[in-house]
Parts: C-alpha cells; structure tokens; sequence
C-alpha cells in the first residue's frame, strides 16, 4: 500500500493506494496515526484507489475515527466507490463517518 499526504491548513488528506486489508492495515494504522501525531486532529480519508476493505481494514477505519473525536477532530472518508459505499450501507458504518463526494467536499465541509 502507497500513500500520499496532502496538508489543506489543519486539515490533512491521507489517499491510500491498494486494498485495506491484511498487512496493509497495520500500515495504514502507522499512516495514520503519524497523521494525528503531525497534524491536527481531523483527517480525511481519499479512498479514490482503496480498491477494498475486509473486516480489519473497517476496524481501523473505526478506531481510526474515535481517536479523531478523542483529539477533538473528526475523520471524513471521501471518493468511495459504489461498493465501498455500499460496504459501509450494509455494516451501518455510514452513520459513523462523514462521508463525501470528493475531496473537494470534504476541504469544503470543515470551512
């Protein structure tokens, strides 16, 4: 998994590029948490090239949003595909995270 981390202000977009599963997910937890520990406490997620999760890839995107709230921020997910929405429908992890159109969207959404 390959990542690329772009600063707007406090807001930091982190866009992973593979699947959010396996061994991935510890990378993507190091990632991320270097992320909170960088910058500031709300984070968005650009999941344009996530091309899918398992059960430990929706773990750490939960824990990852808790840890966001307990540094009084808030995690957004952005780009989601019609199956990664769908994931989320399903799960009922939609209700959890903020999730927008594009990244544009999600930038636009903490002004």
């Amino acid at each position: 998994m390959k990542f690329k981390r772009t600063e707007y202000g406090a807001l930091t977009v982190l866009s992973p590029k593979g699947d959010l599963v396996g061994d991935d997910v510890a990378l993507f937890r190091e990632q991320t948490r270097q992320c909170l520990e960088e910058g500031g406490p709300d984070l968005t997620i650009d999941c344009a090239e996530i091309s899918g999760f398992d059960s430990g890839g929706l773990e750490s995107l939960t824990e990852l949003s808790r840890e966001c709230r307990t540094r009084g921020g808030s995690l957004r997910l952005c780009s989601l595909d019609a199956v990664g929405r769908t994931i989320l429908e399903l799960t009922r992890l939609n209700r959890q995270f903020d999730v927008y159109e594009d990244v544009e969207a999600a930038i636009r959404s903490r002004t």
